[in-house]
């Protein structure tokens, strides 16, 4: 046993330190916004059993008592289903590194959550803003095709190096990128060939900064910065200057409603499951760990799908 239980025994582990050890052992590597998704939601945790409660103590009942304290606050089902999940994730790890005798969260019950798609900005709003950034900037408009086509998530897209894509490959070598998302996380994406275009043109005209510049954060900047998405100062484009691109053009073009970056990669689901592509390689193309998170939340477009399979196999 090591980090913040290391001088303890099993016997005097807190509820304090027992969160505080997943946290930082369980979650290394992952993106300081999943750290603070699971740091908020177990928080509520730790004030209803006492952070100096030792971790021994804590049964199965105890549980099932903050559920009904949570559910009785009048919480949407998503955020109940938010809470809950981080905590059984928390006491399934405890178990399987000793800490517990039991995994006493596996009967506490996730609520049903309603079926419905995230069908995400509108392809006539895409079509807008993509005609718009065209008309204005030959990076704006490579970024935005990048998140059309591949569905990667805004922290991919900053990231993005020129290292990590070659555009000058042949077919199809010359559609891929690879995006680093989640923590670090590596995963191949495919363009379409609008977006590699764009793409080519941006490089060709992508500013590259000066030899010796510094940076406001005291970096010294070097010339070639490998950063695909830059200024025009040539400094690597900020993850939240990523949605402010796109909420310039929303403003621009009074759009309303949602047309942050996820909501492109949702249109990119809805898309590609309405034509026909079988669920398991949207899942896959779509950076998720497991087909089911897919279904959850894109399932209503793969119907079609479905219902061609049906008619497939059936025979009356």
């Amino acid at each position: 046993m090591n980090g913040v239980l290391a001088t303890v025994t099993i016997q005097h582990v807190t509820v304090m330190n027992a969160v505080a050890t997943f946290l930082k052992i369980a979650l290394q590597g992952k993106a300081e916004q999943t750290k603070r998704w699971y740091r908020c939601r177990l928080s509520l945790l730790i004030r209803f059993l006492g952070e100096t409660r030792l971790l021994f103590d804590v049964m199965e009942s105890d549980l099932i008592d903050w559920r009904e304290s949570i559910e009785r606050q009048g919480l949407s089902p998503d955020t109940l289903h938010g809470y809950i999940r981080a905590a059984r994730r928390l006491f399934r790890w405890l178990y399987k590194r000793g800490l517990m005798s039991a995994d006493i969260s596996q009967d506490v019950t996730l609520p049903r959550l309603p079926r419905r798609g995230r069908s995400g900005i509108s392809d006539h709003h895409a079509s807008l803003i993509l005609e718009e950034a065209k008309r204005w900037s030959v990076r704006d408009y490579a970024m935005l095709l990048v998140f059309s086509s591949t569905n990667a998530r805004r922290g991919g897209v900053a990231e993005l190096r020129m290292s990590d894509l070659d555009l000058t490959a042949p077919e199809p070598y010359c559609r891929r990128l690879q995006v680093f998302e989640k923590g670090l996380k590596e995963r191949t994406v495919v363009m379409d060939d609008e977006t590699l275009s764009a793409l080519r043109a941006w490089v060709a005209v992508r500013p590259v900064g000066s030899p010796g510049e510094e940076l406001t954060d005291g970096v010294n900047f070097r010339r070639g910065s490998d950063h695909v998405f830059v200024t025009v100062k040539g400094r690597p484009l900020k993850v939240d200057s990523v949605s402010e691109v796109i909420d310039r053009y929303k403003s621009r073009l009074g759009i309303k409603g949602r047309c942050s970056p996820h909501q492109w990669r949702h249109r990119w689901f809805r898309r590609v499951l309405s034509n026909k592509m079988p669920l398991v390689q949207a899942a896959q193309l779509g950076g998720h760990e497991n087909v089911e998170v897919t279904y959850r939340y894109y399932g209503q477009f793969a119907v079609d799908e479905l219902q061609d399979a049906y008619d497939r196999h059936y025979k009356s």
